[in-house]
């Protein structure tokens, strides 16, 4: 799952046009049209069957070539927040947290820029079988 969202979008004063502009670009370089969605004053994007290192590449290149296409004087920066399953069963709002949190980490380090939330599957087991012992659950940890 990967949050792309316009770092200085509050700084334009046509940002429909803006906005606009940049979901054509969105639509352009992801191939799985259903798997695309606004979100605030960006996109959400969730791209199956990529491992993380590739969604960062992915994201990137979109983050680059859309700053590169938009131009005619506007300074326009793009950060992402992305999360991945990474071989854990979790519930989708963990996924949606974590990449609201890589975001708002990108953001706060300058923005224009895609960091991912890359969870340790082997501390998340250790996790939920500690988890599944505390609360007495005998359900099997994948």
């Amino acid at each position: 799952l990967a949050f792309v969202a316009i770092d200085n979008f509050s700084e334009f004063s046509d940002r429909e046009a803006l906005y606009t502009e940049t979901a054509e670009y969105v639509k352009e370089l992801f191939d799985n049209k259903d798997l695309l969605f606004e979100w605030y004053s960006g996109y959400a994007v969730i791209l199956s069957g990529y491992d993380i290192t590739d969604t960062i590449l992915k994201i990137d290149q979109f983050r680059k070539t859309v700053i590169n296409k938009i131009t005619g004087g506007k300074n326009i920066a793009f950060s992402a927040g992305l999360s991945a399953r990474n071989n854990r069963d979790i519930d989708a709002d963990i996924l949606y947290k974590e990449a609201v949190t890589a975001l708002k980490k990108a953001g706060s380090e300058g923005g224009n820029q895609v960091i991912a939330f890359n969870a340790d599957p082997v501390k998340y087991k250790k996790f939920r079988t500690a988890e599944n012992r505390l609360s007495g659950k005998q359900e099997p940890v994948r």
